[in-house]
């Protein structure tokens, strides 16, 4: 028998609707794929100016939300959640600011009871993270890694691009599953190494290979406990060291 798919259009939100007819008037929304040269030269200027505005502001939300360790459970979720979390935690009227957070960060993010992800956009004294400047290291104290049921992990990716980097080691995170391969400290701490050159060969299962360049970072904790999920345990920081 041939299975038969049935496909729905999904409608626009009540609360919504306003918004897209808004956006009908620039031809946004509709059938028709959306060509900005079809609107006049001024239009044009205005809506790539206001386009750029409205990045840069989203990217410093993003900016500040991402000293709190638990800011992804706060924007990963139902429209009711975000609705809720935008008031109690942001103090916002809607829902659209921390939506577009989370999908210019990572869109289809899981809600916090699955994973929550820590990320590092700036170094501990809250300078923008450069790994052509300088190298940074990343120490989780004895007993005290991430407390999961599943798995948690840290990955890089491009300041410019928010691509993974390519590198020698075809490396592109560092998780708990390698455990066994890290250099522990010898009082039973574990360093890892975030930079664009290696720390040396004895240190290079530590390492987690950065661009000549902006980067920035994410750590992925799969199946939080209850002391991530209360911030009860919070993500070391990432400490600037020594100049390239």
């Amino acid at each position: 028998m041939t299975p038969i798919f049935v496909m729905s259009l999904v409608k626009t939100p009540q609360e919504e609707q306003a918004l897209m007819k808004r956006f009908a008037k620039i031809g946004l929304g509709g059938e028709d794929k959306f060509d900005i040269k079809k609107l006049s030269p001024e239009i044009q200027k205005a809506l790539e100016k206001g386009a750029k505005e409205g990045f840069d502001v989203i990217v410093e939300f993003g900016k500040k939300a991402s000293s709190d360790p638990l800011a992804s459970a706060k924007v990963f979720g139902t429209r009711a959640f975000l609705n809720k979390s935008a008031e109690d935690n942001y103090k916002l009227d809607d829902l659209f600011m921390i939506r577009a957070v989370a999908a210019q960060m990572g869109i289809y993010g899981n809600s916090g009871a699955e994973a929550i992800y820590p990320t590092y956009l700036v170094d501990s004294q809250d300078n923008r993270l450069d790994a052509s400047q300088s190298k940074y290291t990343l120490t989780f104290k004895k007993g005290e890694f991430p407390p999961v049921t599943a798995f948690w992990s840290l990955t890089m990716y491009d300041g410019k691009t928010q691509l993974l980097i390519d590198n020698p080691l075809k490396r592109y995170l560092l998780n708990s599953s390698m455990m066994e391969q890290f250099v522990f400290n010898k009082d039973g701490s574990l360093t890892l190494y975030v930079q664009k050159d290696s720390p040396g060969k004895k240190l290079e299962s530590n390492w987690l290979p950065a661009p000549d360049g902006p980067f920035y970072a994410v750590m992925r904790l799969y199946g939080p406990k209850t002391e991530a999920l209360e911030g009860k345990w919070v993500n070391p920081p990432l400490v600037k060291g020594s100049k390239n």
